[in-house]
């Protein structure tokens, strides 16, 4: 069964998943920094599921 949200809802959503995606991004340079590239690439693939 599939559920609408209401406008105030989708915005927090929205909201919060778009948070999610910067923290995500803040960490990928930390781990390119350090040659964590595989995790880097890991984190740079969640900030995009993330956004979108």
């Amino acid at each position: 069964m599939k559920e609408t949200l209401d406008e105030q809802s989708r915005l927090g959503l929205i909201h919060y998943r778009i948070e999610r995606a910067d923290e995500t991004l803040e960490k990928v340079g930390i781990l390119a920094e350090r040659g964590h590239y595989n995790a880097a690439v890991n984190r740079l693939y969640y900030a995009c599921f993330y956004a979108t």
